[in-house]
């Protein structure tokens, strides 16, 4: 599982280039994969499909959920998964006046048959606006169907923000690794969190000198335990 902002593929040197950030998730190789500020628009023009492309390039299921929406433009987030899908639901997290900002819950199943809730997001760069944001996501984050995965750009840098302590909280304690900026990384903006404890089993940043040029944020990928579901046998 990874989650990474791709900067709308444009990287360090001010440069759009799509082929930087398709190597990087070839790389990872990850069966989920939430994407932030990553175009979606259904065209094939050019930056548009940014989306589409990349969930071709790794045998994807394109999962949009774009919150700036115009006649000509579809940008914000995105999940490609090689999980069957369930259920779907989109939750609007915008905030008057300021950028429009979205989540995506996707119920899953891994190949063995065990169910996972993802919950993926780009939250808001003002600290009002993420408590809100982060209270309006409450029904997803409390008493859900677990595994739950939570993950993508939470835009919190300190440790002891009100957001970050509700989200530990509830879903306890996940490691704090920075990913921004790219080039010299000092702030943990993306973050990932899984419950149960336990199911977590390693979480890391890739970084090389491909991640530290394609985007302005490092990618984060884990490795997670899901558990095996159990099927009774009747014995007469």
């Amino acid at each position: 599982m990874a989650t990474y902002n791709i900067h709308g593929g444009v990287g360090r040197d001010g440069r759009r280039d799509l082929r930087r950030i398709a190597a990087v998730l070839q790389r990872l190789d990850a069966d989920l994969i939430a994407l932030q500020e990553v175009d979606s628009t259904p065209t094939g023009r050019e930056p548009s499909a940014q989306m589409h492309e990349l969930a071709q390039l790794g045998d994807y299921l394109a999962i949009p959920g774009p919150t700036i929406l115009t006649h000509d433009r579809h940008y914000g987030n995105a999940l490609l998964t090689r999980l069957a899908v369930t259920a779907l639901t989109r939750v609007d997290l915008s905030q008057d006046a300021r950028e429009p900002r979205g989540a995506i819950v996707a119920d899953l199943h891994s190949a063995r048959g065990t169910p996972l809730r993802c919950l993926a997001t780009h939250l808001g760069l003002r600290t009002g606006e993420r408590r809100c944001q982060i209270e309006r996501l409450r029904p997803w984050l409390l008493a859900p169907p677990t595994p739950l995965l939570v993950m993508g750009d939470f835009n919190t840098w300190w440790p002891l923000a009100r957001t970050e302590r509700w989200l530990t909280q509830w879903l306890g304690p996940s490691p704090r690794l920075a990913s921004f900026p790219a080039r010299w990384p000092v702030l943990a903006l993306d973050r990932l969190w899984v419950a149960p404890e336990g199911v977590l089993q390693g979480l890391a940043r890739l970084q090389d000198p491909l991640t530290r040029l394609a985007s302005d944020h490092l990618p984060l990928y884990a490795e997670l335990a899901l558990p095996i579901p159990t099927t009774s046998t009747r014995r007469d």
